[in-house]
């Protein structure tokens, strides 16, 4: 895929950047420090303007194993947020060695489900893994259209 950058910025604790290709769109996201629903939402809101498909693909880096607090209040606010801006699959790998991350992984889930997303979520040792776990995904939605 020929990627074309389209924004980056930062914000407290999280700087992201934006990549077209196609139509779809890749956020990659690196975790800097601790990350609450406050430092999520300026990303959050900045990366859903400029995401023009119905579908949403992120890599988010948290291989430094920063805290990342997100409460089941959290989920449903941004499952609200992802609903209002038109997303309808949501696909993100997370690169953490955090074991409990799976277990969000199935809360994300189960939220999606109830907010009608399609969610896959990836929890991933290395940025390799990640990366290659998102790059299917956007070669099987490219192949969907």
């Amino acid at each position: 895929m020929k990627w074309r950058r389209i924004s980056s910025g930062s914000f407290v604790n999280i700087e992201y950047e934006t990549k077209e290709s196609n139509g779809q769109y890749l956020h990659l996201i690196k975790i800097l420090g601790p990350v609450g629903r406050a430092e999520r939402m300026p990303v959050y809101n900045e990366t859903l303007k400029l995401n023009l498909s119905a579908d949403y693909f992120c890599i988010v880096d948290n291989s430094n194993g920063y805290e990342s607090v997100l409460t089941f209040e959290d989920m449903l606010f941004f499952g609200d947020i992802l609903v209002k801006a038109g997303i309808k699959r949501f696909f993100s790998a997370v690169v953490t060695n955090d074991v409990g991350h799976v277990t969000i992984g199935k809360l994300t889930r189960a939220i999606a489900k109830t907010k009608n997303i399609y969610t896959e979520t990836y929890s991933a040792s290395s940025y390799p893994n990640a990366e290659k776990f998102i790059m299917e995904k956007l070669a099987e939605a490219a192949t969907s259209k």
